[in-house]
């Protein structure tokens, strides 16, 4: 699908960890329980030290009606004053992709449906579970601009929506603002509570940002993941490589040179709608058998940076949005 615009800055939450999320079990569209503790800690983060700073420009509350997406909503709008004026919109257009293997542990799932499950892992275009998941986020996006388009308060300048939902759901929503097909849907790690900002001309300017920061500031991967690194520099006339002091393969350059890399590693994908910022990293994961590359994290800052970095992209898009209407 091809969205020409969004029309106002939009930033998109994974809901908070749950007990079937840390036990590797699926949930789909099963109205599981609530948030573990760590996932109502996980929330609370991400309103004190993500939302808070840039609450009182949200105008709409967008999130998917199962418990564990309104569960973190709702923790969000206790730690967030501000809250009370949000107008909220939750909705089953913004629910996980629907499996047969809800509620299953993902070994069992794999071997009870072994073809749609592949599909689903690996071959996301043929999954006739992703393809609905991505009819349905067509929707969302069009009641979206319907909405702002009766409503000046929900397009104004400086207006942000912000949107809680899962997994799938947020591969889907940034591929869509990307201008991706469906091959490229598994791209987009989703970590609990990971944050990524699109501004309203759909550029991405933060990917799967998760607070509290991290020492490593980007998100934990697994060990059977080649890692790779790509880090914003202008200055610099041509890529270079190196190894950080972690042993992972880093890549410098400037934006365009960056660009293109990135595209080659995700066979073809365009990727200017990614914006890169001064200093900021990207890393990428590398599947154990090689096939594959997902974007772990993007534009995630310096440690000195870290604390603020959602505010900034807020602000960056905000600022991108004013040019936009001038």
């Amino acid at each position: 699908m091809f969205i020409q615009s969004l029309v106002a800055t939009t930033v998109i939450v994974r809901h908070g960890e749950t007990e079937w999320n840390s036990e590797d079990r699926s949930q789909g569209q099963l109205d599981t329980p609530r948030l573990s503790r760590r996932g109502q800690e996980q929330a609370r983060h991400l309103a004190r030290d993500g939302i808070s700073l840039w609450q009182r420009q949200v105008h709409t509350l967008a999130l998917s009606s199962l418990q564990r997406a309104r569960h973190t909503a709702d923790i969000v709008r206790e730690e967030c004053a501000a809250s009370a004026s949000w107008r909220v919109w939750s909705t089953e257009l913004l629910w996980e992709a629907g499996v047969p293997w809800a509620g299953l542990y993902k070994p069992e799932a794999a071997q009870r449906f072994p073809e749609a499950y592949r599909q689903f892992k690996y071959e996301p275009a043929a999954s006739a579970s992703i393809q609905e998941l991505h009819r349905r986020v067509q929707q969302f996006w069009q009641r979206r601009q319907e909405q702002c388009a009766a409503d000046d308060t929900a397009n104004g300048t400086g207006a942000v929506w912000l949107v809680v939902a899962h997994n799938q759901t947020n591969r889907a929503l940034l591929t869509q603002a990307a201008g991706w097909d469906l091959r490229q849907h598994r791209v987009w790690k989703q970590s609990n509570c990971g944050c990524s900002v699109v501004d309203a001309k759909r550029r991405i300017h933060l990917v799967n940002y998760v607070v509290p920061h991290r020492a490593a500031c980007m998100p934990a991967t697994e060990a059977d993941k080649r890692l790779l690194e790509l880090e914003c520099d202008e200055r610099l006339p041509q890529l270079q490589h190196a190894r950080n002091a972690h042993g992972i393969e880093v890549i410098r350059g400037r934006p365009a040179d960056l660009q293109r890399a990135l595209g080659e590693l995700l066979d073809g994908a365009d990727t200017q709608q990614l914006v890169w910022y001064p200093g900021g990293r990207t890393r990428l994961e590398r599947s154990g058998d090689g096939s594959s590359w997902t974007i772990a994290g993007h534009n995630w800052p310096a440690a000195d940076a870290a604390p603020t970095v959602i505010a900034q992209c807020v602000s960056q898009c905000v600022e991108a949005d004013r040019m936009l209407r001038a």
